[in-house]
């Protein structure tokens, strides 16, 4: 056996004889034995592989705890802001029907008739020195109408109460108003509502022709309805130039209404010019085409544009003066950018519990805003 040492490995040579002539040599790899400075080394480094490893378990663990405990109250909170704002709204909800309630009551003591009704607005609006709109605009809210076509009750309530705004604002005296219809329904089923107002406005009509019978001055309150679509206006035709008559011009329109008219404005504005141009080519000579051109060619302006819109969005009171705003957005709701630049919008809330009292709100904040002044 021979024992060699070269560097820190050790090899044993191990010379092992056998009966055959054939002998190998086997060699073998020592591992050096460590020192007791290196185990404590090779101990210590160990132990804070160990610390690390247990502080990087025990921070995941923390971490993970934090960020449930985080989780768990910020829904906790997130659930308890929708409940109390859901009972907020629950009871406004309630405070404004038990006001229609109590307003219902104590209006069925003092009305005892559909003119005691007229009466009775009239001198509301007189008492409280309210400035009437002439052009009044009703921005419906999208949600209410989509719920107003679920089913039939839903869609009875829903017209109903927009009737009697309608009916409202005819008694005061509004001589326009302009419905933006959000949804798109109102304007497929104009003609329920032109038969509900028919036959709501009945009794006032009824009752002012069997009291007046003799009276030529006898009011009647007539609905004209500005959309191409709406048949009803043929019935109304013999009552609209009576002066004793209330009229009230409705028009319903959409938010597409507005870019459809400056579209076709526009194409009739091109349309017209090249009409001019080839008949100024026919008839004259090139120098009295190029005069004529800049005497006769019409400006695509903000009057051009006036003279050419349709009855729904056009017309001598195109601008509304107040608008009874449903919806908790802020957009032009179909019209012009011109014809609202004295518009007053009105936030109300709460569609189907608009009352009279709060119809009356509303008139009390448009009269009590300073007026602007423009061209």
């Amino acid at each position: 056996m021979v024992i060699t040492t070269k560097t820190s490995k050790t090899v044993l040579i191990n010379k092992s004889e056998s009966t055959n002539e054939n002998s190998t040599l086997t060699i073998r790899k020592l591992q050096p034995q460590p020192q007791p400075q290196q185990q404590k080394q090779e101990k210590q480094q160990n132990e804070k592989e160990k610390e690390k490893i247990t502080k990087q378990q025990q921070h995941k663990q923390h971490k993970t705890l934090f960020d449930l405990i985080t989780f768990i109250i910020y829904y906790t909170i997130f659930y308890i802001a929708v409940g109390i704002r859901s009972l907020y709204k629950y009871y406004l909800i309630t405070v404004l029907k038990i006001k229609s309630w109590v307003f219902q009551l104590l209006l069925s003591f003092q009305v005892k008739s559909p003119n005691d009704y007229v009466d009775y607005i009239k001198s509301r609006i007189e008492k409280d020195c309210i400035v009437t709109p002439r052009h009044m605009a009703i921005i419906l809210n999208h949600h209410d109408q989509v719920q107003s076509t679920l089913n039939q009750e839903e869609n009875t309530v829903f017209y109903n109460k927009l009737s009697e705004i309608l009916i409202w604002s005819i008694i005061i005296g509004v001589n326009r108003v302009t419905i933006f219809d959000n949804h798109g329904s109102l304007k497929k089923n104009i003609s329920f509502l032109q038969d509900l107002l028919i036959k709501r406005t009945e009794p006032f009509n009824h009752n002012n022709n069997n009291n007046n019978s003799n009276n030529l001055t006898t009011r009647k309150y007539i609905f004209n309805w500005l959309n191409s679509n709406s048949s009803s206006n043929n019935n109304n035709n013999k009552y609209i130039n009576n002066k004793s008559n209330s009229l009230l011009d409705i028009s319903i329109v959409t938010i597409e209404d507005g870019k459809q008219e400056l579209i076709n404005i526009t194409k009739k504005y091109v349309r017209e010019q090249l009409e001019q141009k080839q008949q100024q080519i026919q008839q004259n000579t090139i120098q009295q085409q190029q005069q004529q051109i800049t005497q006769n060619i019409n400006i695509l302006n903000e009057s051009y544009i006036n003279q050419n819109l349709s009855k729904p969005i056009g017309g001598a009171l195109f601008e509304p003066e107040a608008a009874l705003d449903f919806t908790g957005q802020y957009f032009f709701a179909g019209f012009l950018p011109w014809h609202i630049k004295l518009t007053e919008f009105i936030k109300i809330d709460y569609f189907h519990q608009f009352y009279f009292e709060r119809y009356m709100h509303f008139l009390r904040i448009y009269s009590g805003v300073q007026k602007r002044c423009g061209k």
